[in-house]
């Protein structure tokens, strides 16, 4: 009995070093990643506030036609190509044109879409929200960073598992102990309680976040996992669009609007991305009330050249697998439960902060109080 006694402290010993040193060598990094990813939450908002003159208007009356806007926009940013349109929701968003400049930076250009003025332009490298975006997703180094951060959810992992270990109390210890802070106790007490009730009361939706985070940069093993366990498909494609020449002129943009009523017609368009290369297609995306995506999971296809309507992806109608992989950017961001959970979203990326400034503050104290305290020698003057 004392044999599997001494084992197991000495098992949880290992477990708490590990913890610790996982938490202090890479803390910095995993809360950098975690406070802009709390931010971008509210994305919108922070370029309404931000950038207000580019992305908000004032309704007034009916809306104008949007191929003449696309039109000018190409006209003023000769050699940009765009890939989007964005038609936000809301009354008093302008809409807006993503794609890449003449330089093959991407850029964002912004009109009113009652008036038909022109708003201006950004590039997407000077827009803090696009910036913010960049650095959380790919630590803005592309695809390499983008693998790193799924380096970093696997880091999480361990220290939210190794965490849930430590906070199983040992015999003779009450389990609702972990779960509150002892308010009379000393500071120290009081800081290791905060850093172990935090971590559990949070253990849940952190590990939502980690686990959804590492399906954007390794879609493939999600995609194998969805597949196999609902025994269902995980591929998407799209349809192919007719026979047409290189020259053959684009139906309007108005004109795919038009065509995208015929399915979900209570449901206003509120993106559309653009044909790319030669076999490219319009996709209209529109979104239903209680969907977890604020951009919608309903895409609609129309042929560029004839407007035929090719096939309706309809989210309730898709196969189990690729509804549970559709689900991942929603639990990630936390749209899937409106305001509330973003709200929630939000303050949990402030989570990893308070959990390693508690846990630097324990190791800070603790070596300060196993350092030897060398004593002066006699004639000696102090320091």
């Amino acid at each position: 009995m004392q044999t599997r006694r001494s084992t197991t402290s000495d098992l949880r010993g290992s477990l708490r070093i590990l913890h610790r040193w996982i938490g202090l060598v890479l803390g910095t990094w995993l809360v950098l990643v975690s406070l802009s990813g709390g931010m971008i939450v509210f994305r919108d908002e922070i370029e309404d506030f931000v950038h207000g003159g580019l992305t908000r208007v004032v309704p007034n009356g009916p809306r104008t036609a949007l191929q003449p806007l696309y039109e000018r926009a190409l006209l003023e940013h000769p050699g940009a190509v765009f890939h989007t349109v964005n038609l936000p929701e809301p009354a008093d968003r302008a809409i807006s044109f993503w794609g890449h400049d003449r330089q093959g930076r991407s850029f964002h250009v912004y009109a009113d879409p009652y008036t038909g003025r022109p708003l201006g332009s950004q590039l997407a490298e000077r827009n803090v929200t696009e910036w913010l975006y960049l650095f959380h997703a790919q630590l803005l180094g592309g695809g390499l960073g983008e693998q790193v951060n799924c380096l970093g959810s696997l880091v999480w992992t361990v220290l939210l598992v190794s965490g849930v270990l430590l906070w199983i109390p040992v015999r003779g210890r009450a389990w609702a102990e972990g779960l509150r802070v002892m308010g009379k106790a000393g500071w120290r007490r009081r800081t290791f309680d905060l850093h172990r009730a935090l971590g559990m009361w949070t253990f849940i939706p952190l590990l939502v976040v980690v686990v959804t985070g590492a399906y954007f940069p390794f879609k493939e093993p999600f995609r194998w996992l969805a597949s196999t366990l609902t025994r269902s498909s995980a591929v998407e494609d799209s349809p192919a669009p007719g026979r047409r020449t290189g020259t053959t002129p684009w139906i309007s943009l108005d004109r795919v609007l038009e065509v995208s009523t015929a399915v979900l017609p209570q449901a206003p368009a509120n993106w559309i991305h653009l044909p790319e290369g030669e076999n490219g297609l319009f996709t209209v995306r529109k979104r239903l009330p209680g969907e977890w995506r604020r951009d919608g999971s309903n895409h609609l296809h129309v042929d560029p050249v004839d407007g035929r309507l090719l096939r309706a992806d309809l989210h309730s109608e898709r196969p189990p697998a690729q509804r549970v992989l559709r689900s991942m950017f929603p639990l990630h961001v936390g749209t899937f439960g409106g305001i509330v959970t973003r709200v929630l979203w939000l303050l949990l990326g402030f989570v990893p902060l308070v959990l390693f400034a508690s846990s630097f503050v324990l190791w800070n104290a603790r070596r300060r109080s196993a350092a030897p305290t060398s004593k002066p020698q006699v004639g000696a003057e102090p320091c």
